[in-house]
């Protein structure tokens, strides 16, 4: 008996020691657990027109390894909606219809549309930079409040997308984003620009919320298919942290081939978790 003791003593020692190795590598208590990266970002994005043309955007996007913060395969999945009124060639657009969009008015024809996409890619993450790159397919929906065998935009189409996305911070007071898209679905288009200057580095709304790294600085858009070209120029406010959120506020003069000129508004915000 006292031999298996004897014997077992440095087995024990060892078991000793390792359970004391392995509680010098636990966290003391107290200890706040390791931030999780974020893997989702979720971004909403709604803009319209004076002329009565509105849009609204809803994209999620996936780090398919690691999270958002360091580079890896991406996939997106994006779904949009929206509407527009242009006038019958050769006529002025009356806007006496208000509220009633569907209304089948002498000169003019509303319009609605749907559409959907799913992309996969990679984005490559550096310290000052993020640059996107994504491939996929996506489909859209246009219906027409009355015939229009001038327009070839109607119907539904399937087609191959593409989309390239910069968010860049040259220097510690710039920022710049970037975001093109392209679809073979009635041949869409779609390219927003955006640099900034950093004016306020924080900004307390309270006690409950706070605003951090306020840039502000000129936006352009261009935004096009078989039928419609639109462009426009303005002012953004971006702010890097809003609460949870990342925010855009933006206006300016828009213009379009068939209603002229007006005036647009746009608001985007993403969160992450």
């Amino acid at each position: 008996m006292k031999r298996i003791c004897r014997a077992a003593l440095p087995f024990c020692i060892g078991i000793a020691s390792l359970d004391a190795s392995a509680d010098s590598l636990r966290p003391p208590p107290g200890t706040p657990a390791p931030p999780i990266a974020p893997t989702i970002e979720i971004t909403s994005l709604s803009t319209s027109t004076t002329r009565r043309i509105w849009d609204q955007y809803l994209e999620g996007t996936l780090a398919l390894q690691n999270g958002l913060d360091q580079s890896g395969p991406r996939a997106r999945l994006g779904l949009g909606f929206g509407r527009y009124d242009y006038p019958i060639a050769g006529t002025d657009v009356p806007f006496s219809d208000f509220g009633l969009p569907w209304l089948r008015q002498f000169g003019k024809i509303s319009g609605r549309y749907q559409e959907g996409a799913f992309l996969v890619g990679y984005e490559l993450v550096g310290d000052r930079y993020a640059l996107l790159g994504l491939v996929g397919a996506g489909v859209q929906h246009h219906s027409l409040s009355q015939p229009d065998p001038e327009n070839p935009v109607r119907g539904t189409r399937w087609g191959f997308n593409v989309v390239g996305e910069v968010d860049a911070y040259p220097t510690d007071q710039t920022m710049f984003f970037g975001y093109g898209m392209y679809s073979t679905a009635f041949q869409s288009a779609y390219i927003d620009a955006r640099p900034g200057y950093l004016v306020l580095k924080q900004f307390n709304l309270g006690t409950l919320l706070s605003a951090t790294n306020i840039y502000v600085g000129p936006q352009g858009i261009w935004d096009s298919n078989r039928h419609e070209r639109i462009w426009k120029v303005g002012a953004h406010l971006t702010i890097s942290e809003f609460g949870p959120f990342h925010a855009t506020f933006a206006g300016g003069y828009a213009y379009d081939n068939f209603n002229r000129s007006g005036a647009y508004g746009l608001v985007e915000t993403s969160v992450r978790f």
